[in-house]
């Protein structure tokens, strides 16, 4: 196919307009895994920060139900405390003595089991809110960050809306043949349609091309594909 410089020209600008999208593409197919990320982070914080005041505040339920257990055996203690003034035999004096020195021991274990709770949710108190104030940090961050991400999405976009109105007024300047062979070429590759060569190697697969081919090539007059990766491919040093 008989071809000159401008349309030369045109092709490479084509191909210019197709690897900035194709780049723009990239970057927004790129964006729903960057808030994926964001949020599997801010999901991570937010499941750690639940434990943590899940277990404080359980913690919290067994204090307050320690101090119900030792009231309800301090009640009994006080009943039975009652009923020794009243007793005569001293078998059910022994037994009420020892329910009432086995309510107390339990009631030892109790507070003892309460202090060691108390030193707990005080040292815990501080961490859940050390790890609320994370939380939110953490928060703030994601929802900015996703903020960008969405003006970085709506900036892409309209590039890439621009892109394809310049790159249906280029194509225009070719002509029909031309512009369907330019999109064979660039279906079949994959991308890259048009690869500058330059001393005789192909950029697009970095394969040298036959000398004659290439000396055919500066002459800028016919439509040359390399014999490797069969892009159109057009003399560097013609620019």
């Amino acid at each position: 196919m008989n071809i000159d410089k401008e349309k030369i020209d045109t092709l490479v600008a084509l191909q210019s307009i197709d690897t900035e999208c194709e780049r723009i593409n990239s970057v927004l197919e790129a964006l729903p895994k960057k808030i994926e990320v964001l949020d599997a982070e801010l999901m991570g914080h937010e499941n750690e920060l639940s434990e943590k005041e899940n277990a404080f505040k359980e913690k919290k339920k067994e204090y307050r139900e320690c101090e119900a257990t030792i009231q309800m055996n301090t009640a009994k203690v006080e009943e039975r405390d009652i009923k020794l003034l009243s007793v005569k035999d001293n078998k059910t004096y022994q037994i009420l003595l020892k329910e009432i020195d086995e309510l107390k021991k339990k009631n030892s274990e109790i507070e003892d089991l309460m202090l060691e709770n108390l030193e707990y949710t005080e040292k815990e108190e501080s961490l859940v809110a050390q790890k609320k104030a994370e939380f939110e940090e953490v928060r703030t961050r994601v929802e900015n960050q996703k903020k960008d991400i969405a003006v970085e999405k709506d900036r892409e976009n309209k590039k890439l809306r621009e892109l394809g109105e310049e790159w249906d007024s280029v194509s225009k300047r070719l002509s029909p043949d031309l512009l369907k062979s330019y999109l064979s070429v660039r279906e079949r590759t994959g991308s890259v349609a048009v690869a500058a060569a330059k001393n005789s190697v192909c950029s697009g697969c970095n394969m040298n091309i036959p000398p004659q081919m290439f000396n055919e090539l500066q002459k800028c007059d016919i439509l040359q594909l390399c014999p490797h990766c069969h892009r159109i491919i057009y003399w560097a040093n013609s620019d």
